[in-house]
């Protein structure tokens, strides 16, 4: 069994020489609890942690209006909903129901600036599709949390609305009440503790925080740095023989 959130929050109450129910505001603010998932949250933001990989599907997709990532579920369940941190390849249906082949994916900032190109050749007494004509390859096109599948295609959408697929670097799940499990308290629960800590000194006075060592810190946290890098390295077929 791996550690849990409850554990990580018990390290950092010791860490601090504290009751952690010192931290208990009221019963829907527990700042320590707040302070394990800002740590969690502050790694993922600079991070993109390879075991955070997962595939989603993404349905509802319409010609006109494109689909949402708000709306990701877990390809092998296609029921339980994925916050997506970042697209990492999308994935779009063959003419058979639940094949996908992979393409690749775009900023609505380059393929408008694509589109621009292409439209700035056209006249007005140019025939009506004159623009629209393109032998590009398809691809997904990315704003915030919509996409939509480029060039648009009305056979493809026969049905009305398709579902797309995408290998994707998930958000984890928030801590809530001390259960939860993950890789990054499996493996990185030192950093975690001194981040947390880190959090809650600010909610301490200044004569009852507890300092940290900043190189202490920096070794800890790069330490995470390089077991992701590792983990990266490793799926990555680069061996040469010569």
């Amino acid at each position: 069994m791996g550690q849990t959130s409850a554990q990580l929050k018990v390290a950092v109450a010791g860490f601090l020489q504290r009751d952690p129910a010192v931290f208990l505001r009221s019963p829907d603010t527990d700042l320590l609890l707040n302070a394990c998932n800002n740590a969690r949250l502050y790694a993922e933001r600079r991070v993109d942690f390879e075991l955070a990989v997962t595939q989603v599907h993404i349905p509802g997709m319409t010609l006109n209006e494109g689909g949402s990532l708000l709306s990701a579920v877990l390809a092998s369940d296609d029921t339980t909903p994925v916050a997506i941190k970042k697209i990492r390849t999308p994935y779009i249906p063959l003419h058979h129901p639940g094949h996908y082949f992979p393409v690749c994916l775009t900023s609505k900032k380059k393929w408008d600036d694509r589109i621009k190109v292409r439209w700035e050749g056209a006249h007005p007494h140019d025939r009506a599709d004159f623009a629209y004509l393109t032998d590009s390859p398809f691809e997904v096109v990315q704003s915030g949390n919509s996409v939509f599948i480029a060039p648009p295609n009305a056979r493809m959408y026969n049905a009305g609305t398709l579902t797309i697929a995408a290998d994707v670097i998930a958000w984890l799940p928030r801590y809530v009440d001390g259960t939860e499990e993950d890789f990054l308290l499996d493996f990185c629960f030192d950093w975690l503790t001194y981040r947390a800590v880190q959090e809650l000194n600010f909610y301490l006075k200044e004569d009852e925080r507890v300092q940290i060592s900043a190189s202490f810190v920096k070794e800890a946290w790069d330490a995470l740095v390089i077991w992701n890098n590792e983990l990266q390295a490793s799926a990555v077929d680069d061996t040469n023989l010569d």
